[in-house]
């Protein structure tokens, strides 16, 4: 994040709650060709991607913020959340075999880390080791007022494909455990929301989490059944 750079930030965040995606894509291009090293720069990026539906271009430019600033703990969550909607994009009304959920799981292995992401340090460090008090206020509210229940709904739903994907890689120890923070976070959405379309759709994904173990205990080591059983799972939803 560079204080030269504050004025273009906030122009860039006015032009996405504007939907003007277009000017913040030129003007941004343009910066990175020598500003490469702003960490803030690649995240309104990918922010502006995301919020314009352009979710691949959208993972790409947050792990170059990532890059640059690993404790951006607001660009991890993005990222994930660009994961998801990638995901849920490809599975939305369609009815999938073993190679569709393999590509799924391949997908979350080389984008997301195994663990998750803490919601106090989305809302405590945004930024990651930076110090807040030097922020422009106006950056800062910009890029930290993002709904409790949309982060922690997010959080939540990623973690359940990690969860799946931690079981059909056998390590079920990570999967319990990222598991633990999945239905917390789902409970919190839960509990945060007033939107009864979106407490219904956590409803069902808390009943996922359950279903997805079942699975994995009724299964044990056996993978080949394990996925056929997640396949039945999905197809089951998209009815």
């Amino acid at each position: 994040m560079k204080a030269k750079n504050f004025g273009y930030y906030i122009e860039f965040y006015r032009n996405i709650v504007e939907g003007s995606h277009h000017l913040n894509l030129e003007k941004i291009a343009s910066m990175l060709e020598y500003e490469k090293d702003d960490w803030m720069l690649w995240y309104i990026l990918g922010y502006t991607l995301y919020d314009a539906g352009e979710y691949l271009e959208a993972i790409k430019a947050f792990k170059n913020a990532l890059e640059l600033n690993k404790d951006f703990h607001l660009a991890s969550f993005f990222l994930e959340q660009s994961v998801l909607m990638h995901i849920v994009n490809f599975l939305d009304n369609r009815f999938i075999d073993e190679g569709d959920l393999l590509d799924v799981l391949n997908f979350v292995g080389e984008n997301l880390s195994r663990m998750s992401i803490r919601i106090e340090d989305i809302f405590d460090r945004p930024f990651g080791a930076i110090d807040l008090r030097k922020i422009d206020s106006m950056v800062l509210k910009a890029y930290t007022s993002i709904p409790e229940s949309f982060i922690y709904g997010g959080l939540s739903m990623i973690n359940l494909f990690k969860t799946i994907n931690l079981i059909i890689n056998g390590e079920f120890d990570d999967a319990v455990e990222v598991t633990k923070y999945g239905l917390r976070y789902c409970y919190d959405a839960l509990s945060k929301s007033k939107d009864e379309d979106y407490r219904k759709m956590m409803e069902r994904f808390h009943e996922l989490f359950f279903d997805v173990l079942k699975i994995a205990f009724k299964r044990g080591f056996n993978k080949t059944e394990i996925i056929n059983d997640y396949v039945e799972l999905f197809n089951e939803l998209a009815r």
